[in-house]
């Protein structure tokens, strides 16, 4: 899931510490999401839908 998600912030010219800040978490979480160590609950998914312009339901398919 993560590598769309760094393709969107990417495009968007999104950092990390800005996507971190945007939807309420620590870097260090977003590197965990990014790692696979684990994922974003659904608040936080919600969240980066919005950010990214990614689905909610694209999220959610490719978090399992």
């Amino acid at each position: 899931m993560f590598l769309l998600i760094n393709k969107a912030l990417q495009e968007k010219g999104i950092t990390y510490p800005q996507f971190a800040d945007a939807i309420g978490v620590s870097l260090a979480t977003v590197y965990e999401w990014r790692r696979g160590s684990y994922c974003p609950k659904t608040d936080k998914l919600i969240a980066i839908s919005s950010i990214t312009d990614i689905p909610l339901e694209e999220l959610i398919k490719r978090q399992g």
